[in-house]
C-alpha cells in the first residue's frame, strides 16, 4: 500500500472511530433513559453507510440507463472486437464492463467501464490495479504509434509530440495519459465513484481534446465545451 493511500485509510479509520465513540455514547445515555433502544441504534449505524452506498449505486445506475437511451447511445458486446491496449496488459487481466458506441462531431466512439489487474495498463494509469472509465476514439485516418504515458514518459518520435501545448495540457490535467495505435487512440480514467453520466461525457471531453491537440480530427482543437451527446436530450449525469 503506498503512504499516501495508508495516510487516507488511517485518517478515516480514526474518523469512523470516533464517530461510532460519539454515537455509542449518545445510544448509552438514551438506552438508560429508554432501556432496549441502545441496540437498535447501533444497528441503525453500522447499517446506514451501506444503505447510503446502495443507494448511490442504484441512482448512478438509473441516471446513466436513462442518459444512454435519450442520447441514442448504443450497447456494444465487450468481447466483439480487439482491445487497443491488448499488448498493454503485462500478464495482468483487464475486463470490460458496460460499453456502448455513439458518434461526437461525426466521430465514432466508444466508452465503457474497465477494471484491471495485476499492472495491467501500465503507464497508461497511476495505479497498479483499479477501475474506472475507457474511451476509444476512431480516427479519420492512421497515425503513428505514440503515447504520452505516466508520470511523464513520451513514446515514438512524431514530431507532434514536442508541440508545448499538448505538453502544458497535460502537466496542467488537462487531458490524461493516451495512446494511439493505428486508427485508435484510448485513455484510461480512474474512477472509484459509481459511474454516472457526465463522469463519461468528461472522459470524451478530455480524449478528444487529446486529439485536437495532437491533430488528429478535422479542425484541430477540440474546444472544452464539446462533450458526447451534448444535444439537449441527456441528463447531465445529475
Amino acid at each position: 500500500m503506498r503512504l499516501a493511500g495508508f495516510v487516507s485509510w488511517a485518517a478515516f479509520s480514526l474518523v469512523v472511530s470516533y464517530l461510532f465513540f460519539v454515537a455509542d455514547a449518545g445510544f448509552r445515555r438514551l438506552g438508560e433513559q429508554y432501556p432496549g433502544q441502545r441496540s437498535g441504534g447501533l444497528l441503525l449505524l453500522l447499517v446506514l453507510p451501506l444503505l447510503i452506498y446502495l443507494a448511490n449505486r442504484v441512482a448512478a445506475a438509473h441516471s446513466l440507463r436513462r442518459h444512454v437511451t435519450r442520447s441514442g447511445w448504443a450497447s456494444a458486446d465487450p468481447g466483439g472486437r480487439e482491445w487497443p491496449w491488448a499488448a498493454m496488459t503485462a500478464g495482468g487481466t483487464v475486463q470490460i464492463g458496460q460499453t456502448w458506441e455513439f458518434e461526437t462531431d461525426g466521430l465514432p466512439v466508444t466508452a465503457g467501464e474497465i477494471r484491471w489487474r495485476g499492472g495491467a495498463l501500465h503507464g497508461a494509469v497511476s495505479r497498479p490495479e483499479g477501475k474506472g472509465i475507457f474511451v476509444v476514439l476512431r480516427l479519420p485516418r492512421a497515425a503513428p504509434s505514440m503515447a504520452l504515458h505516466m508520470p511523464y514518459e513520451f513514446v515514438g518520435d512524431a514530431p507532434v509530440l514536442t508541440r508545448p501545448a499538448l505538453r502544458e495540457a497535460y502537466l496542467g490535467q488537462r487531458i490524461p495519459p493516451w495512446t494511439v495505435r493505428d486508427r485508435e487512440l484510448f485513455t484510461v480514467t480512474g474512477e472509484r465513484r459509481p459511474i454516472r453520466p457526465a463522469m463519461v461525457q468528461d472522459a470524451v471531453r478530455r480524449t478528444l481534446l487529446v486529439a485536437g491537440l495532437l491533430e488528429l480530427v478535422p479542425g484541430g482543437l477540440v474546444p472544452d465545451g464539446l462533450v458526447a451527446g451534448e444535444s439537449g436530450a441527456g441528463d447531465g449525469g445529475g
